[in-house]
């Protein structure tokens, strides 16, 4: 038995995926402890996990920091200063909860969030603990010749855009370089060798970066460290007794049925409902408008819904997508790898972060269709719906791509591979 401690930001996308693998963990004997804040102490409560909260962090203006990051209220010059502010800055105070976390709960091993930097940064090399990084996004944002350039969503290999690949580092830059610096001025505070390389290339070199994803989503990577594992989506939407919502049995299912998600992670303005509620409005289909978590359905402000669109709170997916025949969604990981997984093509509209690299991949694997943020209206997103209605490819390509997930292991595999990290690292050296 050992003792494993994950280390996560509270923001349900990051935590779920977390949830997902303690479980399993905690199936498998092992004693599991979170380090963690916010709306997290109660969820993981309710799981019956041990959390130690922030302390040294200050969770609220790490909470201001975000929600300027997902609003875009700030110029683009101060919005390259927020992600470091977010990232970095906060590292210090990490290091001083996790040094008390650690003298209380003797880790043989820890889990950390890839946005959660002192383990990568310092904690690993200074204190020798095994840290293993497991992503919340479905795609490896590890820098490649074949991998996404971060904060710029391009295609792959496809036409003379994808060229702009090519040149698209040179516009991020600015922003990591800062961010380096930075990382670096903190490492010579304890003591440690600045970095030659980003962060985010450095966070490959730990000896385990988990995927929650498959390599036929993610382009079939040749360019990834050793320590990078694809193990599948690791998928937690509920407590394992929550019953199915009661409305669920009120859906007419005579003609398709549309859902219509904005997950865990959506803009202030609800796009792509008010989008989605007059563009299959009146259609021979039955739709399904699952608001945000957390959305108050009373301020959506959505105006007069068609008879045919129903507007319902949060839900967890894995109850409602079998009634379904396509899912519209922002393009959250969490989103996408659920429909997948239930063979549901899905229309993405992106708005923030991962979104975007989402959309890409759905489209370029048959899976779906990408939908423009800009450009796409009410007429679009009514032609893509339509499409993936009547054309059976896309569904049979998802559920092909949903088997291909299924059979990198989910949360049993990324637990299996924690042990086998730890087991490596009890193991004794012989010369």
């Amino acid at each position: 038995m050992a003792r494993v401690l994950l280390a996560v930001w509270p923001y349900p996308t990051h935590l779920h995926p977390f949830l997902a693998v303690a479980l399993e963990m905690r199936a498998r004997g092992h004693q599991v402890a979170f380090y963690s804040g916010g709306a997290a102490v109660a969820a993981l409560a309710a799981e019956g996990f041990r959390c130690f909260p922030f302390r040294a962090v200050e969770w609220s203006l790490v909470a201001r920091t975000v929600d300027d990051l997902i609003a875009g209220r700030r110029r683009p010059s101060q919005m390259r200063r927020l992600w470091p502010r977010f990232l970095v800055d906060t590292v210090p105070a990490q290091v001083r909860d996790l040094e008390a976390v650690l003298a209380a709960f003797r880790a043989d091993v820890l889990v950390c969030d890839i946005a959660m930097w002192a383990p990568i940064l310092i904690l690993q090399e200074r204190d020798g603990i095994p840290v293993a990084a497991l992503s919340h996004v479905a795609n490896c944002i590890l820098p490649g010749p074949d991998g996404p350039v971060q904060g710029i969503a391009l295609p792959r290999r496809r036409g003379w855009r994808a060229m702009l690949r090519w040149l698209a580092p040179v516009a991020t830059l600015p922003v990591t370089a800062r961010t380096r610096r930075t990382a670096n001025r903190l490492r010579r505070q304890f003591g440690l060798e600045p970095l030659t390389v980003g962060v985010n290339e450095f966070t490959g070199r730990l000896p385990l970066y988990l995927v929650p994803s498959a390599p036929e989503f993610d382009n079939q990577r040749c360019d990834l460290p050793d320590g990078v594992r694809y193990v599948g989506p690791c998928l937690w939407e509920k407590p394992a007794d929550a019953p199915p919502a009661g409305w669920l049995a009120e859906i007419p299912l005579g003609q398709p049925v549309v859902v219509v998600d904005e997950g865990a992670l959506y803009t202030h303005e609800a796009r792509v409902l008010a989008l989605a509620a007059r563009a299959l409005a009146s259609l021979p289909l039955t739709v399904v408008l699952l608001a945000g978590e957390g959305r108050d359905l009373a301020n959506l402000r959505l105006g007069n819904l068609a008879d045919n669109v129903l507007l319902r709170p949060h839900t967890a997916l894995s109850d409602v997508l079998p009634l379904a025949e396509v899912l519209v969604t922002n393009g959250n990981s969490e989103s996408v790898m659920a429909a997948l997984m239930a063979g549901v093509p899905a229309a993405v509209l992106p708005s923030i972060w991962d979104q975007a690299e989402m959309a890409w991949r759905v489209a370029e694997t048959g899976t779906g269709l990408r939908l423009s943020p800009w450009r796409t209206g009410v007429r679009g997103l009514r032609r893509a719906v339509l499409r993936l209605l009547d054309d059976p490819g896309y569904r049979t390509r998802a559920a092909g791509m949903g088997a291909a997930l299924v059979a990198c292991g989910g949360p049993a595999k990324a637990a299996a591979l924690v042990e086998d990290l730890i087991a490596r690292r009890r193991k004794p050296h012989r010369p």
